[in-house]
């Protein structure tokens, strides 16, 4: 295992020829995550999150307006219900985010690996 460590630190040596400003900077990260496939899924994730927001809101003014416990529980049941969608969908927007990104940082390493094998075979 020392051994392949050691040729991963010489392939990504600056003196080997890696250029670590061709690297991808936090702006660009955080920009791709709204463009392309991401953009869809962020898209449908924002919109569920304002949609589960306004309702729960909605629960939270007529909890307070209602008069009998039937209607309390009801209506704090559904905020509750609501919440753990919120919390579920977060979730399920984090884990494709996470996904997508590993995606791109192995196919730039890849990427990066092929080029530097191609610059030290010249």
């Amino acid at each position: 295992m020392k051994d392949f460590e050691d040729k991963l630190r010489q392939a990504i040596d600056p003196a080997n020829g890696y250029d670590p400003a061709r690297e991808e900077t936090f702006r660009e990260f955080l920009t791709e995550g709204f463009r392309g496939r991401n953009l869809l899924v962020s898209a449908i994730a924002w919109g569920l999150v304002a949609l589960l927001i306004l309702l729960a809101t909605i629960c939270a003014i007529l909890f307070f307006r209602s008069s009998t416990e039937r209607e309390w529980i009801l209506y704090a049941a559904l905020f509750l219900v609501l919440n753990t969608d919120l919390v579920l969908i977060k979730l399920w927007f984090w884990q494709r985010w996470t996904r997508n990104s590993v995606l791109r940082e192995m196919k730039l390493f890849e990427e990066r690996m092929l080029r530097l094998l191609a610059e030290r075979q010249k």
